[in-house]
């Protein structure tokens, strides 16, 4: 008997203890921010999204989350919650991959204070790239297969946490602008496919960690420049359908990281390239 009177109150107090933790907000289901929600309701109206509200966007539920996504067709329709605090969640990633969208960049996504990625690849999605966005601390940041205009803004160089800049395919004018050079933690920087001009700016020099740099069918001129010998971790450099001239730096060989190399209607200089003999990891090549 004493035993099972041990049992008892043993049960008894961990009954206690889950009910006193669920009364506490830490226990408690997170939800989003109530001013976050207002300011999703403008994002889905301004992208032409179709969120239900009545259910909370950080619950992790359909029509949130798609827990059924085609990674084959690259479909997807995900809202991420984090950074939590005791009362609320935020939102950290806004992902929305081939949902025939056709609204236009939304400003209100520089209301999501947290925000961390936002990809909207392969919609019909137009406008221009909203200078507001500059205040967010994005580390992802692709807009690829849309058509979006005018030029890249200048500001988008104050986002230094930028591991991520996709923005090919588009209808993009004007030049590259030469405060992405300050973004330092940038790897990719991918703008194929649009109608960019004037030269690159001698800023890309800076970006050191660049392991993938495109730039195929763009009215892009002047030299071949020599600050690419310093991208020491590039594999892949597309510079295909541009009006760059050459020639190549000389020791453009030393950048024994580099796996894909597709340089093809680049004009001027020798026509001769340097040489590739340190180049062990090449693994393609179109000249």
């Amino acid at each position: 008997m004493k035993c099972s009177h041990g049992v008892l109150q043993w049960f008894l107090f961990l009954c206690i203890l889950v009910w006193s933790c669920c009364e506490t907000p830490l226990c408690q289901a997170q939800r989003l921010d109530p001013l976050e929600v207002e300011a999703l309701k403008k994002i889905g109206s301004t992208l032409g999204k179709q969120w239900d509200f009545t259910v909370d966007p950080c619950s992790g539920t359909s029509g949130w989350v798609d827990h059924t996504t085609d990674e084959d067709s690259m479909r997807a329709a995900n809202v991420t919650c984090g950074n939590c605090n005791a009362t609320y969640c935020h939102i950290t990633s806004i992902i929305l991959k081939r949902q025939n969208l056709t609204g236009s960049l939304p400003d209100e996504l520089a209301n999501l204070t947290s925000l961390q990625s936002i990809i909207l690849t392969r919609n019909y999605l137009g406008g221009t790239i909203p200078v507001a966005w500059k205040s967010l601390p994005l580390v992802h940041l692709s807009l690829q297969g849309n058509r979006i205009s005018g030029s890249i803004p200048e500001e988008l160089g104050n986002i230094t946490t930028l591991n991520e800049l996709v923005l090919d395919d588009n209808l993009l004018q004007g030049s590259i602008p030469s405060s992405i050079g300050k973004l330092r933690n940038l790897e990719r920087l991918l703008l194929t496919a649009n109608n960019l001009t004037g030269g690159l700016p001698k800023t890309l020099g800076n970006l050191k960690n660049l392991t993938q740099f495109r730039l195929d069918s763009n009215p892009i001129s002047g030299k071949i420049p020599s600050f690419i010998v310093n991208w020491s971790k590039i594999q892949l450099l597309e510079m295909q359908g541009t009006s760059l001239e050459g020639p190549f730096p000389p020791n453009f060989s030393t950048l024994e990281t580099l796996s894909e190399l597709r340089v093809t209607d680049w004009k001027g200089g020798d026509g001769k390239f340097p040489p590739l003999e340190n180049m062990k990891g090449l693994v393609r090549l179109c000249v």
